[in-house]
């Protein structure tokens, strides 16, 4: 029986035995599989963390070109051409730590129905022909295409922009004018909230480019609303032939101002007498049906303020890509401090100009702004020449200068030549030999005191606007490799 009993524990040692190394080889089991789910979990992560950075990147290139859209560097014309007459508007690729991002643009179509006409070469022709919004110019729309890198994986995103009018008068606007000689103002309309006075020593010729008969006069003979407006002065309270008596609609029409030249009968008054108007001066095509110029109408050509966001973001453009300065003002204390790129150049902005110009830089973006005092008391004397619109952005040149609580002094001094845009809080005034071509903005007085001024806008500036003139709207957002 003892030896029954010895053989049967001998028996249970062996399953013993047996059930240890099975349980052993399980537990194994499950612990080779639970550590190669922790790995396959610690790679997916990983992948995932990289994937997530690759996405960053590419978003940070989306980022990056909407703010050199802005840069002032860009111009409408340029933008427009993207992927059409010229190559897309590509960037540098751009590098930080171990990732990297580059990106492009190009026109977009978002209205046609097969989506491959969307792109080039098809969306081509769906471009706008001018930046009036009128014209199609607040349905202008491009693609980003960006692609980023962290550091082996990659991901692609695109982001839809369009870009749209912020509502600045184009031509020359100003609260009032005073003109005081006999200057030339080739194919520009000039706007005042108030009065505009000596019209009769003023030349105006030609048509504006940019705005049309429609948005000064309901109706025409002989013309269409959508044809360019003939260039002539348009203001609120009043039009005087000289500098403060002889209205020019006394309330019939004037043939006689702009020294016997029609012209003037495109000029319009909101002191004036309603019309209607039955007929035209000698040799003129057309004419408008009365010479009002409404409230409503000076409201609808825009208002000579930007948004906060709007000079924030243009000031910004200035101070990483231009040229920024800030100025004591009147009754003001401290130093003059100017930066080119976002550089100290001291208190030399014209030279900073020049020094841009001469490193390629042809678009310029300047915001200048006064401490203290106000902008009838601060004023910018303008120095330098910015000129040359050429619908190739290698050989066109333009400055967009912003001036916040102050105004531009222009002398003439050399014969400065500026092709852009002035914006200013403060008045304008030019009293020698100077020539202009593009936009002036005052909300104050603008002054032209030489015979020997030429202040114009042709159809080049008109399209290649600077960046300024515009915000960049984002739209549909994808990711192109998901």
């Amino acid at each position: 029986m003892r030896k029954a009993v010895m053989s049967r524990l001998a028996d249970e040692r062996g399953v013993a035995m047996l059930t240890v190394l099975f349980i052993g080889a399980a537990l194994t089991a499950v612990t080779s599989v639970a550590a190669f789910a922790t790995i396959r979990e610690f790679q997916a992560s990983q992948d995932d963390r990289k994937a997530a950075g690759a996405l960053s990147y590419a978003e940070a290139g989306v980022d990056r070109l909407i703010a050199y859209i802005k840069s002032g560097r860009i111009t409408y014309g340029t933008l427009n051409a993207a992927g059409c007459a010229n190559p897309p508007l590509a960037l540098p690729t751009g590098t930080v730590g171990n990732g990297s991002f580059s990106a492009q643009l190009t026109v977009y179509d978002p209205f046609a129905a097969n989506p491959a006409d969307r792109y080039p070469p098809a969306a081509c022709a769906a471009r706008p022909t001018s930046p009036h919004p009128g014209q199609g110019g607040d349905n202008t729309y491009f693609v980003i295409t960006s692609t980023g890198q962290h550091p082996a994986a990659k991901r692609v995103v695109r982001q839809v922009v369009s870009l749209k009018p912020v509502g600045l008068p184009v031509g020359l606007y100003a609260h009032a004018f005073d003109l005081k000689a006999h200057p030339s103002f080739p194919s520009v309309s000039m706007i005042s909230e108030t009065t505009i006075t000596d019209r009769g020593k003023d030349q105006f010729t030609g048509t504006d480019p940019y705005y049309k008969i429609g948005d000064f006069f309901p109706s025409v003979t002989g013309r269409s609303v959508t044809d360019p407006v003939p260039a002539a002065a348009h203001a609120l309270t009043g039009i005087y032939l000289k500098k403060s008596s002889n209205p020019e609609f006394p309330p019939s029409k004037n043939c006689s101002a702009n020294n016997g030249d029609s012209q003037s009968l495109w000029d319009s008054d909101g002191s004036a007498g309603s019309g209607p108007i039955t007929s035209g001066c000698a040799g003129q095509v057309g004419y408008p049906s009365t010479s009002k110029f409404s409230a409503d109408q000076l409201a609808a050509i825009g208002s000579p303020t930007l948004s906060d966001q709007d000079y924030q973001a243009i000031k910004e453009a200035a101070q990483t890509y231009g040229v920024y300065c800030s100025f004591p003002g009147s009754g003001g204390t401290g130093a003059t401090l100017c930066t080119r790129e976002g550089v100290d150049v001291g208190a030399n902005w014209a030279q900073a100009v020049q020094d841009l110009l001469a490193s390629g830089v042809n678009n310029i973006a300047a915001y200048f702004e006064f401490r203290s005092g106000s902008p009838s008391q601060n004023n910018l004397n303008w120095s330098g020449s910015v000129w040359g619109c050429n619908s190739n952005p290698a050989l066109s040149r333009s400055i967009a200068a912003i001036v916040r609580n102050g105004g531009i002094n222009e002398t003439g001094a050399g014969g400065n030549m500026v092709n852009g845009a002035f914006i200013l809080d403060g008045d304008f005034n030019a009293t020698g030999n100077f020539t202009f071509n593009g936009t002036i903005v005052s909300k104050g007085t603008v002054s032209f005191g030489s015979s020997s001024e030429n202040i114009g806008m042709n159809p080049c500036w008109v399209q290649n606007m600077p960046g300024p003139f515009f915000k960049v709207v984002p739209g549909q957002w994808s990711e192109v490799d998901r």
